[in-house]
């Protein structure tokens, strides 16, 4: 009988009505790669005159993972709802659906939890309050790639994959279509086109930590406790005339936040409703730094930021797609 194949491991999602109780994992998806392991941790103790230790002690057991895949209308959607903020669906012309994602800057977001089920045919392992806890996005002309942190509570083997699960329309963003723009106020957010960008990273850092309580009804950690975050954005760029006038101003002391917007338009869905992928950010600018051997070894320049929480905009960075997902 052949070996159990890697290749044939696969990732389905459930989104449970009630975080943490075990719902069927009945979405799949087509290009996002998602793992999922236990963690464990075991307390051990050794007696006076042994050189080895005697005994071990289970005292905590929950699930971690990570997930990468491609930039994507529908799938990041998926990843959203649970890392930032939940919101229904609004409709925009003939069958789009506009999803907005922009946590709040103080108090706590209304996110959804999943059921993972991770294996094949002959097993699979099935954790629960799965959430998708940090997210990277890379953009390049090559590539617009996404990956970051899962956590989950629980952790089990010798379940079955939920069976004939609705896989989620496969919709990467092509980075033919992707532009980045900076301006100096929310109001003019996608006004002024950076025109020689060849890297925007976004690092998005892990939101919640677990919460471990002494309960002998509890088998895993509790509940998850919201994060102080710093969010990180770098562009590369030709230090061009652009770029020079953008640092001196963006260095001179006690400026105001500038404000990001990176946008793609794909494929027609319907009358009105174009394919939609753009994020936008509030930026304070931390630091530059040459780069000599930028793309193609053009003459290029590392600028760092932070993301901010901007009062007047009331949000630190949001995301807003357009495609045809009615519900997750």
């Amino acid at each position: 009988m052949p070996a159990r194949a890697d290749v044939n491991i696969q990732t389905q999602l459930g989104v449970e009505t009630t975080s943490g109780t075990s719902i069927a994992a009945d979405k799949r998806m087509p290009s996002l790669d998602i793992d999922i392991s236990p963690e464990l941790t075991k307390q051990f103790f050794r007696g006076s005159g042994y050189k080895f230790n005697t005994i071990g002690v289970m005292n905590k057991a929950w699930a971690v993972g990570s997930f990468k895949g491609p930039l994507s209308y529908t799938e990041l959607a998926y990843v959203l709802s649970s890392y930032s903020n939940y919101a229904a669906p609004g409709t925009i012309g003939t069958g789009g659906k506009t999803w907005t994602f922009n946590p709040a800057i103080s108090g706590e977001d209304t996110i959804k939890s999943y059921t993972i089920e991770h294996g094949d045919a002959s097993d699979a392992s099935k954790a629960t309050y799965g959430i998708f806890n940090s997210l990277d996005i890379d953009i390049t002309r090559d590539s617009g790639t996404i990956s970051g942190s899962v956590l989950a509570r629980g952790f089990s083997v010798g379940n079955t994959l939920t069976v004939t699960p609705t896989t989620v329309a496969n919709t990467p963003v092509s980075m033919n279509d992707m532009s980045i723009y900076l301006d100096s106020t929310s109001a003019g957010l996608g006004t002024t086109k950076l025109t020689d960008v060849f890297h925007l990273g976004v690092k998005l850092p892990a939101k919640y930590n677990p919460k471990w309580v002494i309960d002998a009804s509890q088998t895993s950690w509790a509940d998850i406790v919201s994060q102080y975050m710093t969010a990180k954005v770098t562009l590369e760029c030709e230090f061009t005339s652009q770029m020079r006038t953008l640092y001196n101003t963006l260095k001179a002391d006690n400026v105001g936040n500038y404000f990001l917007r990176a946008t793609a338009v794909g494929e027609n869905i319907g009358a009105g409703a174009d394919q939609t992928f753009r994020l936008s950010a509030a930026l304070q600018l931390t630091d530059a730094k040459e780069n000599r051997k930028g793309n193609g070894d053009v003459y290029a320049y590392n600028f760092e930021f932070e993301i901010m929480a901007d009062t007047t905009w009331t949000k630190a960075w949001e995301i807003y797609l357009i495609n045809a997902l009615a519900a997750l």
